[in-house]
């Protein structure tokens, strides 16, 4: 596989309007992520919350400089998918403690950092769902020249027509001359 130097950049460029409207949403949502993250590291999960703060970072440069499309694109991704492992996650202790970790007596902070592992995966479906978005809103307004990362001047539109034999040979016969076996 070759890498082109700055494709990634491509992606980039001024934000929406669509962008602009859900930028302060997602800004809201990675800050909740960081708390979810937090609870989680607090809660003694050391791996989730790592991982967590690590997609609240990820979703910090996504959006630092106006909207980098490729990183909200792989947030996008990640955020998806641990949002279903991090679902399995709140199932599996729901069902370990019969549902019972919100209802028996505990402190306050303990409670607190159950509560917000149990919005976690909620938070992740909608932080995944609002990058894609912007991303989807993104590819409907670029260039399609862009979008190949090619100059116009070698972009050809002539992709309908059916290619062309190439021109015979002087000389040429397919298929003739002597025959010959293999034993």
């Amino acid at each position: 596989m070759t890498f082109v130097s700055g494709s990634l950049d491509g992606l980039t460029g001024p934000p929406t309007p669509f962008a602009l409207r859900v930028r302060p949403w997602l800004i809201l949502i990675f800050a909740m992520l960081g708390f979810v993250g937090l609870a989680r590291l607090a809660l003694l999960d050391v791996t989730g919350g790592l991982f967590l703060v690590l997609a609240v970072f990820i979703g910090y440069m996504a959006i630092r400089k106006g909207m980098n499309i490729a990183w909200l694109l792989c947030l996008a991704m990640i955020l998806f998918l641990n949002s279903m492992l991090d679902g399995f996650l709140v199932l599996a202790l729901g069902l370990r403690t019969q549902w019972d970790f919100f209802f028996k007596k505990q402190p306050w902070y303990l409670f607190l950092g159950r509560f917000l592992t149990f919005i976690g995966p909620m938070l992740e479906l909608v932080g995944a769902y609002l990058s894609w978005a912007i991303y989807k809103d993104h590819m409907e307004h670029i260039p399609s020249s862009e979008v190949f990362l090619v100059p116009d001047s070698q972009v050809s539109y002539h992709s309908t027509e059916p290619p062309r034999p190439p021109p015979p040979r002087p000389g040429f016969a397919a298929f003739s001359g002597p025959a010959h076996r293999l034993e």
